[in-house]
Parts: structure tokens; C-alpha cells; sequence
């Protein structure tokens, strides 16, 4: 049994989040060649989650004792069976509401992912990220497709590049994580020939982070490079941070000046909000709208406080109706933090919540103390720009898989092994 155990966890494990990696590729690049046919949906997610709680169940009882983080993980999926059972459409709190197929099924799987990844030890690691990094070079690819013409899309973003997301946001996301990680390689590598591939890698992400246009895709990597800034300075590594430095500023002014990216501008914009705001100025318009979306997902929170409206059933939030801004309505809360609490409940929120500070520090001591910063900020970047993004199909399973990464379970600090 323990040598079964070993060969799940050396071999099997890895290899299976690879291909799951790789599904969600070929999944994502089938929907973009096909845009009016969206082929990863709530019932192909059926069978993969089925897999990974079989795996799960076998590793979590052949384990001697559990972690805070287990316990929180399985509280996370009791909440969302229970939202799933008190749910205004049962249905769709099981597939998920079409376009978006985040039923139970696919929260599942996400955890999931994330106890599997959890195991892999660190040689492993690194050649699950190099498949994160594929993932992120295809939708490089793709955009670059989109931005030159060779592709068109006929689902209202012609003018932004989506890479294999069908959103721009969604693929902002995407670049966020990969660029992290390369930013992260880029300044723990040692290897000269390693450190050539990710300057170059470091230009092709950037390039595709910007040509996103995706303002909450610049918020997060902000985040990022303000944990860099203050790594950089204890490894005192500030010839890897002013090449990093010199290769934003140089491909943000390039594209800016071809016409290729409005960040600038945007950021620019985002800025005097934010002034605005703190003189206590607030405009529902801020945000493209998100403050609006806000404040009104506030003010039925109240009503489905315990267990919320249902998984995936932001969309009926207003007694069967959608929230419905303009000429636009709302089928999630443009913030990942607020859509939980209103479709899973409060104390599904809390677990969340004490879930990723729990990770994000003991990945925060564990980095800065192993030199291995590259799987911290991935993390951090996701969960900032998840204040202004929703959680997808195409792009959740990586980031939950870069947050199984970051755990360490040999080392123990706020996440505490609880015997049985």
C-alpha cells in the first residue's frame, strides 16, 4: 500500500494535472476556433471531478493526520453542497448557468485540483509550471493571432485580444499567473542559458499582458511586483530587478506608442478614481460600472446570507431576475470574493478567506526563506485581480493548481497538522 501510495504521489499525480493542463488547452482552443460552440461545460467536468475525489479520498485517509488547510477544504465543499441543496434553480447549481457551467461540479474539481497539486514534490513542480507556461504561450499565440488579423472573432471583442479565453478579462488573468512565474524563475534562476529563456519569455508574456487591455490584469501585477520589490532587496538581486524594470517600460512604451495597448491610459484613469474615491467621491461608473454592480449584489447579500442564492445562480439574484445595468445584464458579481458570498453564503466566504491567508503566508515564509519566489506570486497576482474579475472554467483550474504548488506540507506554520 505505501509503495502504491508513493507512485500516486511521485508519479501519477503529476502526470494527471499535466494532461488536465492540457485538456483544458485543447478544450479552450476548440471554443476559440468555434466561438458560438463553448465545449468545456458543467457535464464534461463531471467525470474529471469524479477522478480527482476518487484519488483525493484515497490520499486523504492514507494520511496519519490533516492539516488546517484540509479541514478548511472540506468545510469549503460541504458549503457548497448546502448552497447547492437551497438553491433558487437546483440545475443550474449543478452544471452551472449556460456560458458559464461553474455548477458544483466544476467547485469541486477546483478544490480538488488544488489537494492533488498540494502533494507534488518540488522537482515535480517544476514541470507542471512548464505546462502552466505552455497554457500561457498559447494564448500569447492566439492573441497575437487576433491583434494581426490572421484570426477574427464574432463575439464583440475583435478590438481586444482574447488568446483561448473567450473574454479579455479571462485572458488578463491568464497572463498575470504565467507572467509571475517567469518574473519569479527569472530572478530565483542561476542557470545563464535558463535565465536567456525567461528574459525572452519575460518580453512575450508582458507583451501579451498588455495587449489585454485588461485593467484588473495590471492592478494584480502590481501586487506582484510590489512583493518583488521587496524580495529583491533582502536577496539584493537589483540587477534581475532593473532588467525586469527596463523590459516593462520598454514594451509598455513600444505598444503604447503603436497603438497596440490602452493600459496606460487606463491606468492613468484608475488613478483618479482611486483619489476620487478617497475623498469619498464615488461615482457608480467606476470601474467600468463595478462599483455600480457592487452596491447593488450589497444590498440582497442580507437575504441570502446563511447559504446563499446557489452556485452559478448569481443570475436570478433579484427574485428570478438578473441584475440589469443599461442595456446589460449581470451574470456574476464582477468581484470573486462578493460572488461567494452572495451564491455560497457568509461562512463559506470565511473559510475561503482564512484558506488563502493561510497558504499565501506560510507560501510567503516558505519562499523568501527557500528562495523560491516564482510559486508565491502567481498566487498573489490571481487573488488581487479576482477583486475586479469573475472565476471561469477556462482559467480556475490553473490558478488552483498554482495554488496546490505553493503548499509545502514538510513545513508547518499557520497551517497545522491536526491528528486524528
Amino acid at each position: 500500500m505505501n509503495k502504491f501510495f508513493d507512485y500516486l504521489k511521485n508519479s501519477f499525480i503529476p502526470i494527471f494535472l499535466c494532461l488536465n493542463i492540457l485538456y483544458i488547452i485543447i478544450m479552450n482552443i476548440l471554443s476559440t476556433l468555434n466561438s458560438n460552440y463553448f465545449v468545456i461545460d458543467g457535464h464534461s467536468l463531471i467525470g474529471l471531478s469524479i477522478t480527482c475525489l476518487f484519488i483525493s479520498i484515497f490520499l486523504l485517509f492514507k494520511k496519519r493526520n490533516f492539516k488546517l488547510i484540509d479541514i478548511l477544504l472540506l468545510l469549503m465543499i460541504f458549503c457548497a453542497f448546502i448552497s447547492t441543496l437551497f438553491a433558487y434553480d437546483f440545475e443550474v447549481a449543478i452544471f452551472g448557468i449556460d456560458g458559464r457551467y461553474e455548477g458544483v461540479f466544476a467547485i469541486i474539481y477546483y478544490l480538488l485540483l488544488f489537494y492533488l497539486s498540494s502533494f507534488v514534490d518540488m522537482q515535480k513542480k517544476s514541470i507542471i509550471i512548464r505546462f502552466i507556461l505552455l497554457f500561457g504561450f498559447v494564448n500569447v499565440l492566439f492573441a497575437f493571432f487576433e491583434i494581426t488579423g490572421i484570426i477574427r472573432r464574432s463575439n464583440g471583442f475583435i478590438m481586444w485580444a482574447c488568446g483561448i479565453a473567450s473574454n479579455p478579462n479571462f485572458y488578463g488573468s491568464v497572463m498575470v499567473m504565467v507572467l509571475s512565474y517567469v518574473i519569479g524563475l527569472f530572478i530565483d534562476c542561476d542557470d545563464i542559458i535558463e535565465k536567456v529563456l525567461y528574459f525572452f519569455l519575460l518580453i512575450i508574456f508582458l507583451f501579451g499582458l498588455l495587449v489585454s487591455n485588461t485593467m484588473s490584469a495590471v492592478v494584480g501585477m502590481i501586487a506582484v511586483l510590489l512583493i518583488v520589490f521587496v524580495y529583491v532587496i533582502i536577496n539584493k538581486k537589483y540587477k534581475d530587478f532593473a532588467i525586469i524594470f527596463g523590459v516593462l517600460f520598454f514594451v509598455s512604451i513600444s505598444l503604447y506608442n503603436m497603438d497596440r495597448t490602452k493600459l496606460i491610459k487606463d491606468f492613468l484613469t484608475t488613478s483618479h478614481e482611486v483619489v476620487e474615491i478617497g475623498k469619498g467621491n464615488i461615482n457608480e461608473d467606476f470601474g467600468t460600472k463595478r462599483i455600480k454592480v457592487w452596491k447593488e449584489t450589497l444590498k440582497v447579500v442580507p437575504k441570502y446570507l446563511v447559504h446563499g442564492i446557489g452556485i452559478d445562480n448569481y443570475y436570478f439574484i433579484f427574485d428570478g431576475r438578473p441584475l440589469t445595468i443599461g442595456k446589460f445584464f449581470y451574470d456574476k458579481a464582477h468581484n470573486e470574493y462578493l460572488q461567494i458570498l452572495v451564491t455560497e453564503g457568509i461562512f463559506c466566504l470565511i473559510c475561503y478567506l482564512v484558506f488563502y491567508f493561510i497558504i499565501c503566508m506560510d507560501g510567503l515564509i516558505n519562499s523568501f526563506k527557500d528562495k523560491k519566489i516564482y510559486l508565491l506570486l502567481p498566487v498573489v497576482g490571481y487573488l488581487v485581480q479576482a477583486f475586479f474579475n469573475i472565476s471561469v472554467i477556462e482559467v480556475a483550474p490553473i490558478f488552483y493548481i498554482a495554488l496546490g504548488l505553493l503548499v509545502d506540507r514538510d513545513k508547518v506554520y499557520l497551517n497545522k497538522e491536526l491528528k486524528r
